[in-house]
């Protein structure tokens, strides 16, 4: 699946642009989340105070690109604004001993080519003012998203607030930067109570401005899980000194499956792509001859490093939802985990090789499904859905049982290691299991058909959605 064009990999590319240097410029993982914000809202106007050589202007500026709206950019670029004074003697000192020695009027004509560079002209405006002189230019246009990031003297950020705040629309998004310096704290201190938290680090913070009543914090509280496992995500990213080969798990679900197996195990063998692959085969004492073909055909089986397996039997058949649990268990590690059940097949050999793609792009993504067919119709539901990144709300609108096949599912493994064990005692397996996922993050959906479930009528999922048909 490629990918190159989505809105991760264009603020990456941007990113990758920029060198970091002593005044700053804001991190991918700060960025992306800005951006990602600004696409789940459908924000229309950023403002930015403060911005020095552009590197978050114009990585957060894409999305408002795709919102059909504005990126403002507030910097007088003049050395007089730039000195910094309620900062610790040293650290002052040498902050503007920095500034000092920038030439501005250059970073300044690099801003603008950089528009044009990175074809932003259309959504990027440049105010050569500082941020008291361009408050009048916000008159008649509503802010969506502000970010405050000038001049960090405790009276300049104040008054950014006091003047800008008031200009931002309902559910409008406040960044602040630099809370770990103290003439910075003592403003953010002052007004986060006024404001919904949604993400507070080391370094920054992203609030709301929304009405503080259940049905707002209930919704605040799912964004803010979900920007906190992005953030993480997106650090451990940034942290990477080299890149790694993708690790992924296959759980494979087998019981009484000595029709299927084979062809089960086959499609996994058959992957083709960048990555080492472990399959981890749960078998729960069938009753049939299932044990000794899985046996079988590890034993024959020449495969090269990039594939391995491990075989779990068990001593006891412990049933579905319990035998899931050993499964998931086994595939903590790994950076991704696709499951299947014996009974059904994957029909692409480039099924988890586009999940990647799917997940690396989009890392606000918990996990991803693919078009699934009940031995050869195409699921209905999925089959009228597009291609794109959806909300766990999403998809409960459309329909619970969407994503009810797991074998068309693919995991982000650490968001599996986090599901609370009283899960398990629930009755409803696959679509609980997504359905929990979904609160980690987005869900990325492939419509292309890779894998093919066989109906099984004891099913409960099935059983479930069959009658979901019928009303």
């Amino acid at each position: 699946m490629k990918c190159e064009n989505n809105l991760f990999n264009r603020i990456r590319d941007i990113q990758n642009q920029f060198s970091q240097d002593f005044g700053g410029g804001s991190l991918l993982s700060k960025c992306y989340i800005m951006a990602y914000l600004a696409s789940s809202y459908k924000l229309k106007n950023y403002v930015e105070i403060g911005v020095y050589k552009g590197r978050s202007l114009f990585s957060v500026a894409p999305a408002f690109q795709d919102n059909n709206g504005k990126a403002y950019g507030i910097d007088p670029y003049v050395l007089v604004e730039a000195k910094e004074f309620d900062l610790e003697e040293n650290f002052k000192n040498t902050v503007n001993t920095f500034l000092e020695g920038l030439d501005f009027e250059e970073i300044y004509k690099n801003v603008i080519i950089n528009t044009e560079k990175f074809n932003l002209s259309n959504v990027v405006e440049i105010i050569r003012k500082t941020s008291l002189e361009a408050t009048s230019y916000f008159k008649n246009i509503e802010i969506d998203m502000l970010h405050i990031d000038g001049n960090h003297d405790t009276e300049h950020v104040r008054e950014d607030i006091n003047n800008y705040a008031p200009l931002m629309r309902e559910c409008g998004i406040i960044v602040f930067d630099d809370i770990n310096w103290e003439c910075v704290k003592i403003c953010y201190d002052e007004v986060k109570s006024d404001y919904i938290i949604l993400l507070e680090t080391n370094d920054f913070a992203i609030l709301m401005k929304k009405d503080k009543n259940p049905e707002n914090l209930d919704n605040a509280e799912m964004m803010s899980i979900k920007l906190k496992n992005l953030f993480r995500k997106l650090v451990k990213l940034e942290n990477k000194k080299e890149v790694e080969r993708t690790s992924i798990n296959v759980g494979l679900l087998a019981y009484n499956n000595e029709k299927y197996i084979v062809e089960c195990l086959n499609s996994i063998v058959r992957q083709k792509g960048e990555f080492y692959l472990n399959i981890i085969i749960c078998e729960d004492k069938s009753t049939d001859e299932t044990s000794n073909i899985i046996e079988a055909y590890i034993k024959a089986s020449s495969i090269g490093k990039s594939i391995t397996f491990e075989y779990l039997k068990s001593e006891e058949n412990l049933g579905r939802v319990k035998n899931l649990k050993r499964l998931l268990k086994a595939c903590s590690g790994s950076e991704y985990t696709a499951l299947i059940d014996g009974n059904d097949y994957w029909i692409d050999e480039g099924k988890l090789q586009m999940h990647v793609e799917l997940m690396k792009s989009n890392p606000e993504c918990s996990f991803s499904f693919d078009q699934n067919q009940e031995k050869y119709e195409f699921f209905d539901l999925q089959h009228k859905l597009n291609s794109g990144i959806y909300s766990a709300t999403d998809i409960i609108d459309i329909n619970n049982y969407l994503t009810y096949s797991i074998s068309s599912c693919f995991y982000y493994t650490q968001y599996l290691d986090q599901i609370s064990k009283d899960f398990f005692e629930m009755f409803g397996r696959e679509w609980m299991l997504n359905i929990i996922c979904s609160q980690f993050g987005d869900i990325g959906y492939i419509k292309r058909p890779m894998t093919v479930s066989r109906k099984n009528d004891k099913d409960i999922c099935l059983g479930l959605q069959e009658n979901e048909k019928k009303k």
